[in-house]
């Protein structure tokens, strides 16, 4: 498979004043807490919460390279390293937990990750050319029908919300139901997002609520990253900036 170095540039303000400009950046993800975890090119995790000043890092160059970070479990922050099956779990302190090896049992070359919220994980295998749940060893648990993806290049995200799975194509977001059965495919790009599925199009947010289809936008010189809770990180041209959101609206 071929990988390509996605290069984001992130302002990053760690606390209220402070702001520093960080370049070639691979993954980001946000957890519950609002904690950011993130990739820089030197191989670090670099965990940052905006609302204070603490920054910590921590060198991963040794397990591989090109890592997706995940962090939906509040607690547990996952990098996978695609190009060895690699696996590393850790707490949200950055302390390890557990190494895993997902090529024990089988060949594969993914090109879309997330952890299940029943602790497994889910992938894109472009060998098979379907989603698979697979447990610690690599062993599959679940697969979906053929998909058959029109954007295979850097590692992707799949997002597990519990009633529906998402996975992104391109321009366009495939869904499918806990057991892996297709369900539909929406124009947009996939936010992370904890509780409703969130897409980003034309320069407008929709987050589809259980009531109703809840729509935002910013300026044009504002990309939001992510969903919390209760609040949206947005990367503006002033750094990161976390603000609320209402859901109720």
């Amino acid at each position: 498979m071929h990988k390509i170095l996605i290069t984001i540039l992130i302002l990053k303000m760690c606390g209220s004043t402070q702001q520093t400009a960080i370049q070639n950046y691979t993954s980001v993800d946000i957890d519950n807490f609002n904690n950011i975890y993130s990739i820089n090119q030197n191989l670090q995790i670099e965990k940052c919460n905006l609302r204070d000043s603490s920054i910590k890092k921590w060198s991963i160059a040794n397990y591989g390279i090109n890592p997706l970070i995940d962090a939906v479990f509040p607690l547990q922050v996952v990098l996978f390293f695609p190009n060895n099956g690699k696996t590393i779990l850790m707490d949200n302190e950055l302390n390890i937990l557990e190494i895993q090896e997902l090529y024990a049992e089988q060949s594969v070359s993914p090109s879309h990750f997330g952890r299940s919220i029943d602790g497994n994980y889910l992938w894109y295998n472009t060998n098979t050319k379907t989603i698979q749940k697979v447990d610690n060893k690599g062993n599959v648990l679940l697969q979906s029908n053929i998909l058959e993806t029109d954007n295979i290049g850097s590692m992707q995200r799949i997002t597990d919300l519990g009633t529906e799975i998402w996975i992104q194509d391109g321009t366009k977001a495939h869904q499918f139901s806990p057991s892996l059965q297709y369900i539909n495919s929406k124009e947009g790009i996939l936010l992370r997002n904890y509780q409703h599925p969130t897409l980003f199009k034309n320069g407008i947010l929709h987050i589809q609520t259980p009531q109703k289809t809840l729509q935002r936008q910013w300026k044009s010189d504002t990309l939001p990253i992510a969903l919390t809770k209760k609040q949206v990180l947005l990367q503006t041209k002033n750094g990161l900036i976390l603000q609320s959101i209402n859901y109720a609206q």
